[in-house]
């Protein structure tokens, strides 16, 4: 009776092992599994350190860029502030040119007056001269005239 309790303990604790061998392999493919996906985990992790550090890199390039084209900002709104000044002095010169000019064809407006008045005047200067010339000429013929008629009745 003690045999067949220990033949029956045997059996039972052969179970058992048999049990735990399964157990253990089950235990030792999961932990292959694991291992390889830790592996892979692994590789994943350097691969985004890497992309990172590229990141890093490239942000590090854009805010380089970014101070460049900040500095090229400020220079141009600085040459923009200038151009503007500028414009504004030249839109007064334009505007002092622009009264002188009115200045300048008003006056040439009232010279052009005063010079058809002149051109008037002459004309009734020349008109005048002309019937005094017909008159003296007329004049001058009566002298001959009335010379040779004295010059007549003097002989």
């Amino acid at each position: 009776e003690e045999l067949d309790k220990l033949k029956e303990e045997k059996t039972k604790l052969e179970t058992t092992i048999g049990a735990l061998k399964d157990d253990l392999s089950s235990k030792d493919e999961e932990l292959e599994t694991l291992k390889v996906e830790k592996n892979r985990m692994k590789d994943d992790l350097i691969a985004k350190d890497e992309e990172l550090k590229t990141k890093s890199e490239e942000l590090d390039n854009l805010k380089g860029e970014k101070t460049g084209f900040e500095t090229i900002i400020g220079g141009l709104k600085e040459d923009l502030s200038r151009k503007d000044e500028e414009l504004e002095k030249l839109k007064g010169e334009k505007n002092e040119f622009d009264n002188q000019l009115v200045a300048l064809k008003d006056d040439l407006s009232s010279k052009i007056s005063e010079l058809e008045a002149l051109r008037n005047e002459k004309s009734g200067s020349d008109s005048q001269i002309v019937a005094l010339k017909d008159d003296l000429s007329f004049k001058s013929s009566e002298l001959d005239a009335l010379k040779a008629e004295k010059s007549e009745s003097d002989s």
